[in-house]
């Protein structure tokens, strides 16, 4: 820790226990990358500069037949073509891919990629961080005391809006307590995480990305595979960001606090959550959190923990508002809503996405 006598830094660190995907919004299509299915390696490449190469080796023709074609790779249209060495030039970085490129179809899948800086080098974006302890903390506020702010209800309409009307009021309650403008309690400088900073980390080599296929696990076993294929930090990283607090703003949340708010979300997603998927092995839970996209609702809102016994006949509701009937049985017959688990595989190991390990110091 270090004090410089207004605010005080910590180093955050977090070790991921499941393949971490911060989403940068960008994917490349089967046709975009090489999958060398030999050496479970998938490279990427620069699309300006693979097309300079193409026009290089009068290649053209060959390559608009290739993209107007079905179910080719890139790496068959090098072989076919002179070898992967000529395209060189246009390398920009290899990850590897396990089996999760050909999915039950047999076919590759489209690849969702992972924040990158101005220079092109994986990072984890401290906003994404922050979101994840932000959380916790909301969660073990509402499990330690019943806040006043009214709770959204599935007679309230309109029911969207009724939710986040409600959200806003819990969030103003917990947080907006600075009073730096008054008249507009709902303004953002109001709140107590204007004192909390967390920086991005540091870049990441390319060495720890892995390919993760996106899977739903029923609560009552199986695995559905979906088509879709992400780029992940590698379970078993460690990566360490300073978190500075200004505690003449931060309030209540110390380094402290937070390390009981990771303890108690812990608790709560084990008891609500985890035991409805009995026979799956996991990590145990303890101080973990879930970073990153693609973990599931439960990670990333506090509806549960808030509504509690009323929780499960509102999610319901809500999501089979948001999609028509896909949702409408969950209540009675797995009694969870969503009920799908969301979760991947690497080295054929289960794994929960975002699942890390959160220190504080």
């Amino acid at each position: 820790m270090v004090d410089n006598g207004v605010t005080k830094t910590y180093t955050l660190q977090l070790t991921l226990k499941g393949p971490c995907f911060a989403g940068s919004g960008r994917s490349v299509s089967k046709k975009e990358y090489s999958y060398d299915q030999k050496r479970s390696v998938v490279t990427f490449y620069d699309s300006n500069k693979l097309m300079e190469c193409i026009v290089q080796n009068g290649l053209v023709d060959a390559f608009e037949d290739y993209m107007l074609g079905s179910q080719r790779t890139l790496f068959e249209f090098f072989q076919d073509n002179g070898g992967p060495e000529q395209f060189a030039p246009a390398l920009q970085y290899e990850v590897r891919c396990g089996d999760a490129i050909l999915g039950e179809g047999r076919q590759p899948a489209n690849i969702l990629l992972h924040s990158r800086n101005a220079n092109g080098d994986v990072y984890i974006p401290g906003s994404s961080i922050k979101g994840m302890l932000r959380t916790a903390i909301t969660a073990a506020c509402v499990l330690k005391k019943t806040p006043n702010a009214q709770q959204p209800s599935i007679h309230d309409m309109p029911f969207l809006k009724n939710a986040k009307n409600c959200m806003q009021q819990l969030d103003e309650e917990l947080f907006h307590t600075l009073d730096a403008e008054p008249q507009k309690r709902n303004n953002a400088v109001n709140s107590i995480f204007r004192g909390i900073s967390v920086a991005d980390s540091a870049p990441i080599a390319n060495e720890n990305m892995v390919l993760c296929r996106k899977m739903d696990r029923f609560p009552q076993g199986g695995v559905k595979e979906l088509n879709q294929v992400r780029e992940c930090l590698r379970p078993g990283l460690t990566v360490k960001v300073p978190v500075t607090i200004d505690h003449s703003l931060a309030g209540f949340i110390t380094p402290d606090f937070i390390k009981n708010a990771i303890t108690q979300f812990d608790v709560w997603y084990m008891e609500n959550v985890y035991s409805k998927y009995p026979g799956i092995t996991l990590p145990t839970l303890s101080q973990h959190l879930f970073l990153g996209g693609g973990s599931g609702y439960f990670s990333k809102t506090v509806t549960g923990p808030w509504l509690q016994e009323k929780a499960l006949p509102y999610i319901t509701a809500l999501l089979t508002l948001s999609f028509r009937e896909k949702n409408a049985r969950d209540e009675s017959y797995y009694g969870i809503s969503p009920h799908m688990l969301k979760c991947t595989a690497v080295n054929a190991a289960p794994m929960l996405y975002g699942l890390c390990e959160v220190n504080i110091s």
